[in-house]
């Protein structure tokens, strides 16, 4: 008799996506900010396209740790998050496949110049993004971003 219940080792999508969240937010408890590294492969392809440009998994990961070093203080906060599964059959024990659609807030503090705004400015900015997931791992992201408004 098949359960209604989440199995442990398959995660549903929105659980999944923000543990991808967290991880990328782990650098504020890292004993080296300046360094860090996210683990994505959990939650990334080894190959995925980003807006359309091919990327691998550890060109990905540059991009994310690059936007720490340029601001130290970054956190992703989704403020709105919408999650199609696919999950034909019901069985949880089946590779997870569906797509997210987030609206991620950033609040933080450019080391430089960035967009027109001094460094040590305190600055707001979204993305918008979507994520295709196939077996709970990122293949393509398409993402904008806000313009960036000064927080007084």
């Amino acid at each position: 008799m098949a359960s209604n219940d989440k199995s442990p080792l398959r995660p549903s999508l929105r659980t999944h996506y923000l543990n991808y969240i967290a991880e990328l937010n782990a650098h504020h408890t890292s004993s080296s900010p300046s360094t860090w590294q996210p683990n994505l492969s959990p939650f990334v392809s080894s190959s995925l396209a980003y807006n359309n440009q091919p990327l691998t998994r550890d060109q990905y990961t540059s991009i994310i740790a690059s936007s720490v070093t340029q601001f130290p203080d970054l956190r992703y906060v989704p403020v709105s998050l919408v999650v199609e599964e696919d999950d034909d059959d019901g069985d949880d024990d089946e590779p997870k496949n569906g797509k997210v659609a987030a609206r991620l807030e950033f609040v933080c503090t450019p080391k430089e110049e960035y967009k027109g705004v001094p460094g040590g400015t305190k600055i707001r900015f979204y993305e918008h993004v979507f994520y295709d997931f196939e077996d709970l791992r990122i293949t393509r992201v398409n993402a904008l971003f806000s313009e960036v408004e000064v927080v007084v």
